[in-house]
C-alpha cells in the first residue's frame, strides 16, 4: 500500500512539473521564473523514502523467506527422524527376539559341542523361516572368534564378507550387546543395515547372528519422499566410519573417502562429525559446489545424523 501511495504521489508530482513547464511559457514578462530546485528537492527526497521502503521490504521478505524455509525444513527432518527410529525399532525387535532365543541357543550347542548333525539342520531351518517371515536380506551365523559358520546367501561368504563385519561380530560377542553395522560398497556384498546379535543363552563368548535387512524396502523409500513439492530436495543418513562418511541417501549406500585437500561432499562431511548445529538452518555446499539450506538431526540409539536439504536458488525463488 505504502509502494502504491509513493507511485500516486511521484506520478503527480511528475504531471505538476509538466504542466508547469508548459504554463512556463505563456507566463507574464513579470512573473518570477520556476526555480527548478524548488521541485526537485521533493522529488529527491521523495525517492531517497521510496527507495528505504524498498530496501526494508526486500530484507523483511528475505527474513520472512528463511524463516519460512527452517520451519519447513524442521517440519521434515523431524518427520523423517521420527520414521527412520520407528524402521530401527521395528528392525531391533528382531534383534531382541534373537538374542534372547533358549531355541537358538540349545541347537548351536547341541551343533557345536556335541556335534549334532540334526540341531544344525533345525537351526538352519529355523534362521532360513525367521528371514522370510521378517523379508530379511539375509542372515548369517558366526562363532565367537568372528568366522562364518553359515549364512542363507552363500555368495556372501567367505572372502565376501567385510572385514568390518567380522570385527563387529567379534565385539558383539565380547560385549553381548546388538550393534548396527552399515554396509559399504566396497564391502562387494551390495548394501545392507545388518543388526549384529549375540545369543546370550549360548554361552560365553557368545555366537552371533547378523541380520541383514533389505533397506529397498521401507527405508529408501521413507528417506525419497520429500512431503512438499521440490525438484532439488534431498535427505540422507550420515556417519562417519574411520575418515570417511558413510551416507545413506533414497538410491544407496555410499562410502566418501575424505580427500586430502577437502571433503567428498561439505554438508554431509560436517554432518558426520557433528559439526551442525541441531534444527539450525545452515548454509553449505554439496560436492557439485551448488549452494545448499539444510538442517540436522541425529537418529536416537545410532551415531547416524538425519540432514534435509534444499538448493538455495529453489529455496529463495
Amino acid at each position: 500500500m505504502i509502494k502504491g501511495w509513493a507511485f500516486v504521489a511521484v506520478t503527480s508530482v511528475l504531471l505538476f512539473v509538466a504542466m508547469l513547464r508548459l504554463l512556463g511559457a505563456r507566463r507574464p514578462a513579470d512573473a518570477p521564473a520556476l526555480r527548478w530546485r524548488v521541485v526537485a528537492l521533493p522529488l529527491l527526497v521523495g525517492a531517497a523514502a521510496l527507495a528505504a521502503v524498498a530496501v526494508v521490504a526486500i530484507v523483511h521478505a528475505i527474513d520472512t523467506r528463511r524463516q519460512t524455509i527452517a520451519a519447513t525444513l524442521k517440519t521434515i527432518v523431524v518427520l523423517k527422524v521420527a520414521q527412520t527410529e520407528a524402521w530401527l525399532h521395528e528392525r531391533g525387535g528382531d534383534a531382541r527376539f534373537a538374542k534372547t532365543s533358549r531355541f537358538w541357543a540349545d541347537a548351536y550347542r547341541g551343533w557345536r559341542e556335541q556335534s549334532d548333525a540334526g540341531a544344525r539342520d533345525r537351526l538352519v531351518a529355523r534362521l532360513e523361516n525367521f528371514r522370510q517371515d521378517n523379508e530379511l536380506r539375509s542372515v548369517m551365523l558366526f562363532d565367537p572368534g568372528g568366522e562364518a559358520l553359515w549364512t542363507s546367501e552363500p555368495r556372501a561368504a567367505g572372502p565376501g564378507i567385510p572385514a568390518s563385519l567380522r570385527a563387529a561380530a567379534q565385539q558383539a560377542s565380547r560385549t553381548r550387546s546388538i550393534l548396527l553395522h552399515v554396509g559399504a560398497a566396497s564391502d562387494g556384498t551390495g548394501q545392507g543395515i545388518d543388526f549384529v546379535v549375540p545369543l546370550d543363552e549360548a554361552g560365553t563368548p557368545a555366537p552371533v547372528i547378523v541380520l541383514r535387512t533389505d533397506p529397498g524396502r521401507q527405508l529408501y523409500p521413507l528417506l525419497q519422499s520429500w512431503p512438499t513439492p521440490s525438484a532439488s530436495g534431498r535427505i540422507a543418513l550420515v556417519r562417519r566410519d574411520g575418515g570417511d562418511t558413510v551416507v545413506i541417501n533414497a538410491a544407496t549406500t555410499l562410502r566418501l573417502p575424505a580427500g586430502p585437500l577437502r571433503p567428498a561432499d561439505p554438508l554431509y562431511a560436517r554432518a558426520a562429525r557433528n559439526e551442525l548445529p541441531v534444527d539450525a538452518l545452515v548454509d553449505d555446499v554439496d560436492a557439485q559446489g551448488s549452494p545448499l539450506v539444510a538442517m540436522a538431526r541425529p537418529v536416537a540409539g545410532t551415531d547416524w545424523t538425519l540432514v534435509a536439504a534444499i538448493e538455495r536458488s529453489e529455496a529463495y525463488a
